[in-house]
């Protein structure tokens, strides 16, 4: 299952790995041969030839909705293309059916903020990943004011669950790490073998979690 937080650790890997940005690329590592298929297809990329070759071969490279694909199409590092989920950023917007203005944003880390051609990752807090532009790579951002790229809206795009019970720890609580880990043991406790008693319950954690938010 592809999550919104496991969105945003990804997203936070290629910032930590300093990925490239190619347009038409989405997180696969740019050897000579893939660069010169990107050079076939889309020609104005010549435009930054040289800053490419000099700053992203070898390198993992994405463009702004390439690193949700990335992520999307990742398999252990591998990238399985799948053209069902192919769309651009507009594309990704217009499908969303949950979005709002940008300054109705929820505090939810791994959602999507977006402008006109244009998308990225929230990172919390009013911070931004994004993959933004050949001279920056991926790239930590504010989502306001100066250095902000502008974000207009908000959006949980299609085939990502923002909806685990991990997701809901993280958007609800302080220390949620802390939580998600006492949660995990006590629910591995109640599956394990042996009488617990009443607290066998605990193994409902989640399930009870996801409930509530539901109320």
């Amino acid at each position: 299952m592809k999550t919104g937080y496991g969105l945003v650790r990804h997203a936070r890997m290629a910032l930590s790995e300093n990925w490239g940005y190619t347009r038409g690329t989405y997180g696969k590592v740019l050897t000579e041969s893939f660069l010169n298929e990107i050079l076939g297809r889309l020609p104005d990329v010549r435009l930054y030839e040289d800053y490419i070759r000099a700053h992203y071969l070898g390198k993992r490279v994405v463009d702004c909705i390439g690193l949700i694909k990335s992520y999307m199409w990742w398999n252990d590092g591998n990238i399985q293309y799948d053209a069902r989920t192919d769309l651009n950023a507009d594309m990704t917007f217009a499908n969303a059916e949950k979005k709002g203005t940008i300054r109705g944003i929820p505090e939810i880390e791994g959602i999507c903020v977006y402008r006109t051609g244009h998308i990225g990752v929230y990172d919390g807090k009013g911070w931004v990943i994004e993959a933004k532009g050949t001279m920056y790579g991926v790239v930590r951002t504010p989502m306001f004011g100066d250095n902000s790229n502008n974000w207009t809206n908000w959006l949980l795009p299609e085939g990502i669950d923002y909806s685990t019970w991990e997701q809901i720890v993280r958007q609800t609580v302080d220390n949620p790490d802390t939580w998600i880990t006492a949660i995990r043991a006590s629910v591995s406790a109640a599956k394990a073998d042996g009488d617990m008693g009443d607290m066998e319950i605990n193994k409902y954690l989640p399930d009870m979690i996801m409930k509530i938010h539901s109320l």
